[in-house]
């Protein structure tokens, strides 16, 4: 949402803008300088149940009453944000006219919600950025011009400085640097530390001139890091591997991230820091390359405007072929469908991203 934030600004400079944000995103989003005041959703969405939604966020939409709105944008790709925004009680609402991947659901579904005024910009199409739609919104509203596409991170002096601090009094800046993140939200997107650990070792046996810093901040994250440890040589764990989960905030990781060379991780918020501070992006996928690519969120959610190479996996376990909701593997109380992928196939992608990254290719590369 960071550009699309930034274009609104530019738009309406004198507007009160408020941000609505769940409390997970709070310390990224805090210091941007495009708003007013942020707001806590303390609920997480809902998708597509809206009574939920509705019950959920009555007390908030009080607090949103009271401001009396102009416009509200639900830049969100699902339907119960566009419920939140017309629960906002702005004059206006503006949401993308869109259908999801079974091409059944259209905005006219929420019709009993909706003002009047409910603008539609043009229709969301899978296979499009989420950066892009969120821009698309607002050029398509306003019919002006965005100037700039580019995603950005704000941070403080005080994170750089903790960020400058740690990379001077324990990193070699004689040898390369990348990122690591094997936890984050969602079983289905992880894949195996000890298969994390294989990748590490064969890239230093390969280029012994780098070292690794861990970053994730939950239990998750952590359990992941200490599992990684466990299986990874002494000799590289000692030498090459510096871990910071739950050390090191948002900001501060984005601080540090920009000093890497790579991530090399998971599909996490943590790898969607790294692509806009314009660090490439290795990640294994849970997806499989002989799916119906056009309606799976990976085409939305790839890392962006930055040296990218996903690895996806060649064919979808049994229970995932075809998932109707697009997410690429509907077990997530484990990692399944990912598990298939070797580090062998992820040392070779590693490569290929070198390549990408020494021709300054930005667009996103995606191989099994």
């Amino acid at each position: 949402m960071s550009a699309a934030l930034r274009e609104i600004r530019r738009i309406y400079p004198t507007a009160h803008i408020t941000l609505m944000i769940c409390e997970e995103s709070r310390n990224v989003a805090e210091h941007c300088p495009y708003v007013d005041e942020i707001l806590i959703n303390i609920h997480p969405f809902a998708f597509n149940n809206y009574p939920l939604v509705y019950d959920r966020n009555a007390t908030m939409s009080a607090e949103l009453l009271r401001r009396r709105y102009d416009i509200a944008f639900a830049f969100a790709h699902y339907p119960s944000s566009l419920l939140l925004a017309y629960m906002s009680g702005a004059r206006i609402c503006v949401a993308h006219a869109f259908s999801a991947q079974n091409e059944a659901f259209e905005i006219g579904e929420l019709s009993a919600f909706l003002p009047l005024l409910t603008i539609q910009a043009p229709k969301w199409i899978y296979g499009t950025h989420s950066v892009e739609h969120g821009l698309a919104l607002i050029s398509g509203v306003t019919q002006i011009p965005i100037t700039n596409r580019e995603t950005e991170v704000w941070y403080t002096p005080f994170d750089y400085t903790i960020a400058e601090r740690f990379l001077r009094e324990h990193v070699d800046t004689n040898k390369r640097l990348y990122g690591l993140c094997m936890g984050g939200v969602g079983y289905r997107k992880k894949w195996s530390p000890e298969k994390y650990a294989k990748l590490v070792e064969m890239i230093v046996e390969e280029e012994p001139d780098v070292d690794f810093l861990i970053f994730g901040g939950g239990k998750i994250d952590e359990e992941s890091a200490a599992d990684f440890k466990q299986h990874l040589d002494e000799n590289v764990l000692r030498d090459h591997i510096f871990d910071l989960t739950g050390e090191s905030t948002y900001r501060v990781s984005a601080v540090l991230l920009s000093f890497c060379d790579m991530y090399i991780g998971n599909d996490t918020g943590t790898m969607h820091l790294a692509a806009t501070v314009k660090t490439p992006v290795l990640t294994p996928s849970c997806f499989a390359a002989d799916a119906d690519i056009r309606y799976n969120v990976l085409n939305i959610y790839y890392p962006y405007h930055v040296p990218s190479v996903t690895v996806l996996v060649k064919h979808a376990l049994p229970e995932c072929i075809n998932p109707s909701h697009g997410v690429g593997c509907i077990v997530d109380d484990h990692p399944h469908c990912i598990a298939q992928i070797e580090p062998e196939t992820m040392f070779a992608a590693y490569k290929m991203l070198k390549v990408r990254i020494e021709q300054k290719i930005i667009e996103p590369l995606f191989v099994s």
